[in-house]
């Protein structure tokens, strides 16, 4: 440290202003048995009570009542205590705006779905749920749902349907059991009619018992993993579909009246668990037939895993496709693309992938890397400029060797230089680039006098850190007015993991937002205003500045650039 003992009483003043911090004073009503002493014995009844802006907690037990929710912003959360958890026999109809409901256990028998978010619905999301043996339905008209972190286990119907617009669904796994009933069919996932849809590490078993008897279904009637049919901008990433096909219509995946430009698969892996040459994948009109495909469903195949028990092929030769499981972080500067691909054989491919206009990535900088344990330049040769009309760049690849390597399409990244600029006393900053820097790096050339501490959330300590890290917020004291500059390679959005309590964070090169928060963060940020000395709720994430953010539970959050 640079600087004078002195510095301990603005740190003690520093505490004191960090103990005077606002928390969250959501209201909070209670639903429980008899005798619980709980505000209400019925979840529909406090929902009716409630008002925008309440949190509703379940304690456990078993409920029987069908819940529709008309209240904005309510956050229904079921606890999860030794004693057990909460059962809803019946379902949830979400007919609101911002509305989570978290934690539940919902047996839906004779009812057509467990949860329904109507077309009224928009911004809500349902987590850590489990719902049986109906699944999630998002109606036409539904906007921004996110389904996270769920297990749906399946009989009749789909697991998740979706028919809205701007949803995800991640980190849940859908099992499909059809009941041993010929003209009963199930799947897993289904995107009909859906605009920009977006399944994130997702798995997807179908269990088919028995074939069907009526042979005259329409293959959409037919069990299937995932089923998109006449949908927009639908991307698959990181999923695995494993399926039994005891029955000659049953696919992993199904594709009806769409095209190349409306869907996109990266890291999809399907899997043929039955002893049978059946085909795992059906496109619109032309079945599971490579060698009939025509030159558009190379942009489709490029980021596609095929299977891990048929050998598929590209016409022209002798090119195999596989799985590229483990993606190695690309090398210093460079920013990874969708496309991904381990291949083998003598032949030629041709990779289309999507353009993504993103600040930390130069435009027109893509080049072909080769990853064998290391990242090599594969000196390929792009086949053509970015086509703005269609936003995909080609690349034609020759003369492959008769192994496998992974071989992915990466971006120059594009390189920032942002001003800290720090006032005479106490500032809350953060390192806005993809890059780290010691104290003495930082202040190399400035004649001010300088100390810096970090944030331990764990153990609740202010320390001394060796190297100011891009994603962490510090405090700077100097003894005068100094502006830095610091650069290095865009960071355009950056994970954190949250302990529970008050975590310091840093910022992006851009301005930007918390999004995907699994932590429960109160979301009102604050800053340090230095030449006001007090604190100030943020409007967003500037760069260069720090933050406090409360997690109410420990959990992650993805900061991105708006």
């Amino acid at each position: 440290m640079k600087g004078n003992p002195h510095l301990l009483i603005p740190l003690l003043l520093l505490a004191l202003l960090l103990a005077l911090l606002p928390t969250s004073a959501a209201k909070v009503i209670t639903v429980g048995p008899p005798d619980s002493g709980a505000d209400y014995s019925s979840i529909q009844e406090a929902v009716d009570n409630a008002k925008p802006g309440y949190t509703i907690l379940v304690y456990p037990g078993n409920y029987t009542e069908d819940v529709t929710i008309d209240v904005d912003s309510l956050y229904i959360n079921a606890a999860v205590t030794p004693e057990g958890v909460v059962w809803l026999k019946g379902c949830f109809q979400v007919n609101a705006y911002n509305v989570t409901i978290a934690n539940f256990y919902v047996d839906a028998t004779l009812k057509g779905y467990s949860v329904c978010f109507t077309r009224t619905a928009e911004k809500c999301t349902l987590l850590n749920t489990v719902l049986l043996p109906m699944g999630v339905q998002v109606d036409s008209g539904a906007k921004g749902v996110v389904i996270e972190n769920c297990l749906v286990l399946v009989i009749i119907g789909d697991g998740v349907a979706i028919r809205g617009s701007d949803c995800r669904v991640e980190r849940t796994v859908v099992l499909v059991s059809p009941l041993p009933v010929s003209f009963i069919t199930a799947r897993g996932i289904s995107l009909i009619e859906a605009d920009n849809i977006t399944v994130d590490t997702c798995g997807v078993i179908v269990l088919q018992l028995q074939p069907l008897v009526f042979k005259t279904f329409s293959i959409q009637s037919y069990p299937a993993g995932i089923f998109i049919k006449d949908s927009h901008k639908c991307l698959l990433k990181t999923c695995c579909v494993a399926i039994n096909h005891s029955d000659t219509k049953t696919r992993s995946i199904v594709l009806q009246d769409s095209d190349n430009s409306v869907f996109k698969a990266v890291l999809l892996v399907t899997y043929n668990v039955s002893p049978s040459n059946l085909p795992n994948i059906s496109l619109p009109s032309r079945g599971f037939n490579f060698s009939e495909f025509n030159f558009s469903w190379l942009d489709l195949l490029a980021d596609f895993i095929v299977t891990a028990s048929d050998v598929s092929f590209l016409p022209g030769g002798d090119l195999e496709m596989r799985s590229c499981l483990e993606r190695a972080a690309p090398p210093e500067g460079y920013v990874s693309t969708l496309s991904y691909l381990d291949i083998a054989g003598s032949s030629w491919l041709y990779i289309n992938f999507t353009y993504l206009p993103t600040p930390e990535i130069n435009e027109s900088t893509y080049e072909v890397w080769m990853y064998d344990g290391s990242w090599h330049e594969s000196g390929w040769n792009c086949s053509r400029v970015l086509d703005t009309a269609r936003n995909v760049v080609g690349v034609n690849i020759t003369s492959l060797t008769s192994n496998f390597k992974t071989y992915a399409v990466l971006a120059k990244k594009k390189i920032e230089s942002i001003a800290l600029t720090l006032h005479r006393g106490w500032n809350l900053v953060s390192i806005p680039v993809d890059k780290e820097f010691t104290p003495e790096q930082l202040f190399q050339g400035s004649s001010a006098s300088y100390a810096i501490y970090a944030w331990n959330p764990e153990v609740k300590e202010y320390y001394e850190p060796e190297t100011l890290k891009p994603g962490e917020g510090y405090w700077v004291y100097v003894t005068s007015d100094v502006s830095i500059t610091v650069k290095g390679g865009a960071l355009y959005q950056y994970p954190l993991n949250l302990r529970k309590g008050w975590n310091l964070i840093g910022s992006a090169s851009h301005l930007a937002v918390v999004v995907e928060s699994t932590a429960r963060c109160h979301p009102i940020l604050w800053t340090w205003v230095p030449e006001r000395y007090r604190y100030s709720q943020a409007q967003g994430i500037m760069p260069a500045s720090g933050y406090w953010i409360y997690a109410a539970s420990p959990g992650s959050v993805m900061i991105v650039s708006s």
